[in-house]
């Protein structure tokens, strides 16, 4: 496939390697945003991967990279 014209459209399936399952975003202006909270760091730093299925213009891809979740910090106020 030649390269698109236009901008992407379509969906990104991102899965943040926690075992929490998959979450969906559409794409919109060429962008696809997800956020997703980690409730534990054991298994830190967790990889992230993120497929697009693609669409008319664009070929689908993939990629994935890795995070690094660490305990937040607390405070208490008397």
């Amino acid at each position: 496939m030649a390269p698109g014209a236009g901008t992407p459209t379509g969906t990104v399936v991102f899965d943040f390697g926690d075992g929490s399952g998959t979450t969906s975003a559409t794409v919109a202006g060429g962008v696809a945003t997800a956020t997703h909270i980690y409730t534990d760091t054991a298994g830190s730093p967790y990889t992230i991967t993120a497929n697009y299925g693609g669409d008319a213009n664009f070929a689908g891809s993939s990629g994935s990279d890795t995070q690094t979740v660490n305990q937040a910090a607390t405070t208490a106020t008397v």
